[in-house]
């Protein structure tokens, strides 16, 4: 087998550069790295790559940083440095772990369908969250329920949030 090594690398300026790619998939692959909000970046791919296998490593993240790794054709993923091997699906959250970012999700009440994740650093507490959202919430906050796991709990603004929380923001 040989693998198909995809490498991306974020740069200062220059837009996005992609080498080594059908040039039906470009236009494809620079539309998919900007709805991630990534206008600068070098992409080299080795190997033939389905374009559908490229879309669905960017899902769940919106910033994307600098790695490399191995994907086998049978959708089997190793980390270059580790030589770990994990499922092409993981990839969002290894790469979350290796930037010490988190995922989380903000929703009005918890029966509605969650939309993509808010990218936090690990450590940022519920009123980071907040800020993020709008400064008018972290000014008008009263507490916070979280949802992690199948425990709802409430909370204060300075609950450590974790990788994957769902939260709704109650305000004044």
């Amino acid at each position: 087998r040989t693998p198909i090594k995809i490498k991306i690398t974020k740069t200062p300026s220059g837009g996005i550069r992609i080498n080594n790619v059908d040039p039906r998939f470009i236009k494809t692959i620079k539309d998919q790295l900007r709805n991630y909000k990534i206008y600068n970046a070098i992409v080299y791919i080795e190997g033939e790559l389905p374009i559908d296998l490229f879309e669905e490593i960017f899902l769940g993240l919106k910033r994307f940083y600098r790695g490399g790794y191995y994907l086998w054709k049978d959708s089997c993923l190793v980390d270059i440095e580790t030589g770990k091997k994990f499922s092409y699906m993981d990839l969002g959250s290894l790469l979350i772990q290796k930037v010490d970012l988190i995922r989380v999700y903000a929703v009005r009440d918890f029966k509605q369908k969650i939309e993509r994740p808010i990218i936090l650093k690990r450590g940022d507490r519920i009123l980071d969250l907040a800020d993020k959202i709008h400064t008018s919430i972290r000014k008008n906050l009263k507490y916070a329920l979280v949802k992690r796991g199948n425990k709802i709990i409430r909370v204060s603004g300075s609950f450590k949030l974790e990788d994957l929380d769902i939260v709704s923001l109650r305000t004044k």
